[in-house]
């Protein structure tokens, strides 16, 4: 129906700003604001000064929360499966959530991401994090932290630290820095000493109303900010005042980039495999991920892989495993689990072989070639927790001879 532009600096020098306002293209009418321009202070004696029982009545904030949630370590496999997750963070604060983006795939997700909550009163709100699988919609663990523990630290801050998860795995952990800060009524002039992290947005000039007939063009006169100052604009409040060097956040995260990257080179015959071994169900867990790289063997297709676990000593029907079958693939995903019920005593003397298959179409029969393998001792892995990694596998190029 109409609008109206102020200047935020006159917000900023004056502290206060009341008026009727006529609206523009709006033929009668005015509307009455009262703005208040709040500088942000860490000093707990200024939050304490902000309590206004009329704020209060109308259940208006006087504080901000800002949480940086940079990482978790050691979490827990997906439940009912040996898989790692793909795990995301839940954040809430009364009625406020939040949620980061999914990291697929990793028992140790990296965020490093903030969020700011309005605070009504720090003595009764809690933070509440979960962290949850994307995959299974599971919880793999929680963690309630009191704002109002903030007031008794230095700065009203805690800075980047772990924070042990409850109902996850033994070493799971959560890294965050958390601070609170008080909204503080008042001119520049008259908050110059206080802790100014959160820059002035960029002052938008009234306008003289628009030419009759003269049509706006937005996507002229005003240019969207890029993404880099889209993510600076968020980053850098929540970063500074947590202490949090953004050089350091690059260079950890540059560091973190590496070694994400440093994978083995897949230019070999390798399967992906995940092993553990659950001690409350004396159960070995195996997790066939992937294989890349098969080979083509003999055949002039491609080939129709699938993978074999022979758990040796024992060479019995009883202790052989198989995938599906992939058809006409040279890098097939399975992400199929297999169990074996040992005692904790048989786990160092047992040998995981694993073979890659590939059923032939040239003979009416539909014989069995063995296109690789390779052979696993469980003695040389810590099956105490998930163990996630590239195995590679020997050629071999003959016929099995038979079905299998």
């Amino acid at each position: 129906m109409g609008s109206f532009a102020v200047e935020i600096q006159d917000i900023v020098k004056k502290g206060t700003w009341e008026n009727w306002v006529r609206l523009r293209d709006a033929d009668s009418g005015q509307v009455h604001l009262r703005l208040t321009w709040f500088t942000l202070s860490p000093d707990v004696l200024q939050l304490q000064k902000s309590f206004d029982p009329v704020a209060k009545k109308l259940n208006l904030s006087n504080a901000v929360f800002i949480v940086y949630v940079d990482a978790a370590n050691a979490l827990p496999n997906a439940p009912k499966t040996a898989t790692e997750p793909s795990p995301f963070v839940r954040l809430s604060v009364g009625e406020t959530k939040y949620q980061t983006n999914v990291q697929q795939t990793t028992n140790d997700p990296v965020w490093e991401t903030g969020f700011c909550f309005l605070i009504k009163d720090p003595e009764i709100e809690d933070l509440t994090l979960e962290l949850v699988d994307k995959k299974t919609e599971k919880v793999l663990g929680n963690l309630m932290i009191r704002i109002s523990r903030l007031l008794s630290q230095d700065q009203m801050t805690m800075k980047l630290q772990k924070f042990p998860l409850k109902n996850s795995g033994f070493d799971s952990t959560v890294s965050l820095a958390l601070q609170l800060k008080a909204m503080v009524k008042g001119t520049t002039d008259e908050s110059n000493h206080l802790d100014q992290t959160v820059p002035v947005q960029p002052v938008v000039p009234a306008q003289d109303p628009p030419v009759e007939n003269e049509k706006l063009d937005f996507k002229t006169k005003v240019a969207p900010p890029s993404l880099d100052e889209h993510m600076a604009n968020i980053l850098e409040p929540v970063l500074k005042p947590l202490d949090v060097d953004p050089d350091v956040i690059e260079t950890v995260t540059r560091k973190r980039n590496v070694e994400r990257n440093n994978l083995p080179e897949f230019d070999k015959f390798s399967v992906q495999l995940t092993l553990r071994y659950s001690m409350q169900r004396q159960l070995l867990i195996a997790v066939v991920h992937k294989v890349m790289n098969v080979p083509m063997g003999n055949q002039s297709d491609l080939p129709d892989p699938y993978v074999k676990l022979l758990l040796l000593p024992d060479q019995m029907k009883m202790s052989k495993r198989k995938t599906s079958v992939v058809k006409n693939s040279v890098n097939p995903v399975y992400d199929e689990t297999f169990e074996y019920t040992l005692l904790p005593s048989e786990i160092n003397n047992r040998t995981l072989v694993v073979s890659v298959c590939s059923r032939s179409s040239s003979t009416i029969f539909g014989r069995c070639l063995t296109l690789g393998k390779g052979a696993i001792e469980l003695a040389k892995l810590d099956l105490s927790k998930a163990v996630t990694d590239w195995f590679e596998l020997e050629n071999i190029d003959c016929d099995e001879g038979g079905n299998d």
